[in-house]
């Protein structure tokens, strides 16, 4: 009993768990950053324009919704990966705007 009472006081103690599941992406913000690039990689098979605009659209709101989710500090983890959150989640947002930016030259090239 008394374990549980500690346990419960001291929630900012390191957890490896937490570490694991931060730096493993199974955390809410690295679920909506993995819709968000299945949804870009999924307009790369279409040719309507308008699916193209409305998939990458939700993919880009996805990913900057994971963003503000991921960048935020958690306690429980080391301060090494809070660094890597707060480098990796605005990186990821620029590696989709390329990869739209792929998507427009090829459809530029081919019509």
């Amino acid at each position: 009993m008394k374990n549980r009472q500690a346990h419960k006081k001291n929630k900012k103690q390191w957890s490896g768990i937490e570490e694991l599941r931060e730096w493993f992406g199974i955390t809410k913000a690295g679920g909506l950053m993995y819709i968000s690039y299945s949804l870009a990689i999924a307009a790369m098979f279409f040719k309507s324009i308008i699916t193209i605009t409305i998939l990458f659209s939700a993919a880009l709101i996805l990913s900057v919704i994971s963003t503000v989710f991921g960048v935020k500090r958690n306690e429980k983890v080391s301060l090494i990966t809070n660094i890597a959150k707060a480098i990796s989640y605005p990186v990821c947002i620029g590696l989709l705007i390329w990869f739209i930016l792929i998507k427009v030259m090829i459809m530029i090239l081919i019509n």
